[in-house]
């Protein structure tokens, strides 16, 4: 089984509602600048009846990124909490997993250890359960890394069941082949982040779109509200700048990270 270092789920959303919010600013955590203009003056023309730039509702597509977009990815991905505490939750009816990898690691407070081992721990099974009450987006456009599942009738009932096998994995150029499995469009709008160069193939197939469009690489420049790190060849801020990406810096663009923050 191929190692996974990093699960990286794709979030799919149409581009709806937005501009009847403008009148209570849709963007009010972020302050104003080039960046906040280029949200507001895309969506104001893609969604403007009779502009040139007119994008159909169908085609109004935007994909973001997840961990380090949407949520933190540090100091370890959301995910890896979440095993944390569910392993630590079932160990007692699981004596066998004290010797028994990722488990034992894991248990030790191994992190490293339990990565090592290359477990596949989900993705798009793992946001599909709440990313609607929490993001607003359905499960069905919910496009990320999954494991292979069979279908067998057990007690007279069907099930799925999972295998400890790889289906897909959501990252790099794996990416635009999600979106295209899963939603049969290409964005018109895509986001992403800076860490492990995952995101530019997604971003390079948003602007392949014909007709206006937008990418976003958002920049962990703020040490005192998240966290600061970049990677060792710069390939996402230099992919945005040869690009023209608008790359969105945490430390100067966003007024508030988190919702806590000003209250």
């Amino acid at each position: 089984m191929k190692s996974i270092h990093k699960t990286l789920v794709l979030l799919a959303i149409t581009l709806v509602g937005l501009t009847t919010a403008y009148a209570q600013d849709p963007l009010a955590s972020w302050n104003d600048g080039p960046a906040k203009k280029s949200i507001t003056d895309f969506v104001a023309k893609v969604t403007k009846e009779g502009s040139p730039d007119f994008v159909s509702l169908a085609e109004r597509v935007a994909t973001f990124d997840n961990d380090g977009t949407l949520w933190c990815e540090k100091p370890m991905p959301i995910q890896l909490f979440f095993a944390l505490d569910r392993v630590k939750t079932l160990a007692p009816q699981h004596p066998e997993w004290k010797t028994k990898e990722p488990f034992a690691s894991l248990l030790k407070g191994d992190v490293k250890g339990a990565m090592a081992g290359g477990e596949h721990s989900g993705g798009i099974e793992f946001m599909r359960p709440w990313t609607e009450k929490v993001y607003g987006i359905p499960p069905e456009q919910v496009v990320g890394s999954s494991g292979k599942t069979k279908y067998e009738i057990r007690d007279g009932q069907p099930v799925l069941l999972k295998l400890p096998e790889i289906n897909f994995i959501d990252d790099k150029e794996g990416k635009p082949v999600g979106i295209n499995q899963h939603i049969g469009r290409k964005p018109v709008l895509s986001a992403g982040n800076v860490f492990s160069g995952g995101d530019i193939a997604m971003l390079r197939y948003c602007q392949s779109h014909t007709g206006p469009t937008l990418q976003l690489m958002v920049n962990h420049d703020d040490a005192a509200r998240e966290f600061a790190y970049a990677e060792p060849d710069n390939a996402s801020l230099k992919a945005a700048a040869a690009n023209g990406w608008m790359v969105v810096s945490m430390k100067d663009d966003w007024k508030n990270i988190f919702a806590f923050e000003g209250k």
